[in-house]
């Protein structure tokens, strides 16, 4: 973690623990005595992770912190943290600067190690493509294309769900998932793709399969004209 930091140590503390430990205190107390050992599976599913733990026979606490929304899986025995990044690039680097950042604030060392999608980290690259792609065509499939093509253009929504003034639309669609949670809104008539919390190589994935879909993604007369970008912040 840089060393020029914007926050104290006790705001960095408690920006670490929010994100990666256990919400419980007391639980999270046994975490700081014991945790020497972060394995963090870079493009994988929460799954597919779970899996695995059960398959080596691993046994695991799953929980979400308090300001996470992937789950995190604990071996209390061997005092191993087990991080699942579905997210992207950068959500991978955050990670591992939060691990860095544990050590020191524990001042003590905490080993870690990447497992790589297929044990290759270009194919855990693309594969976030792929989870863009997927999330694409699942938003083209739950779309109405007639509203699309009535309106000429598609509503995208950049920012945490929870900054939505959502007593103010409809809720079409919520769709939770490992890469990224959407919502599809109706508001004054209008048809809009609210992505939450979000990361920029998510993004730019997600806005390049949109702007450029596939033609079985929907049909060449109801391709969208152009596309307007709106971004929340947090509330």
């Amino acid at each position: 973690m840089p060393k020029e930091l914007v926050m104290d140590k006790e705001q960095l503390k408690k920006y670490v623990f929010e994100r990666k430990l256990h919400p419980d205190p007391e639980k999270r107390e046994e975490q700081l005595s014991n945790l020497n050992f972060v394995i963090i599976h870079n493009a994988h599913t929460t799954q597919e992770v779970e899996e695995l733990l059960c398959r080596a026979r691993v046994s695991y606490e799953r929980f979400t912190p308090k300001k996470s929304a992937e789950a995190h899986f604990y071996n209390a025995k061997e005092g191993m943290l087990h991080l699942v990044n579905s997210r992207g690039v950068i959500r991978h680097i955050q990670d591992t600067n939060l691990i860095e950042a544990l050590s020191d604030i524990l001042d003590r060392k905490i080993k870690f190690e990447i497992e790589h999608y297929m044990k290759d980290p270009a194919k855990a690259s693309r594969r976030f493509h792929d989870f863009a792609f997927n999330l694409v065509a699942d938003i083209f499939e739950k779309l109405d294309s007639k509203e699309i093509e009535k309106q000429g253009n598609l509503n995208l929504v950049f920012g945490p769900h929870a900054s939505l003034p959502i007593e103010k639309v409809d809720v079409i669609f919520e769709s939770k998932n490992d890469y990224l949670n959407y919502k599809i809104l109706k508001f004054q008539d209008k048809i809009i793709v609210a992505f939450d919390y979000i990361f920029a190589d998510q993004a730019k994935n997600v806005l390049n399969h949109i702007s450029q879909p596939p033609v079985d993604m929907i049909k060449k007369k109801n391709r969208i004209s152009f596309i307007k970008i709106y971004e929340l912040s947090v509330s």
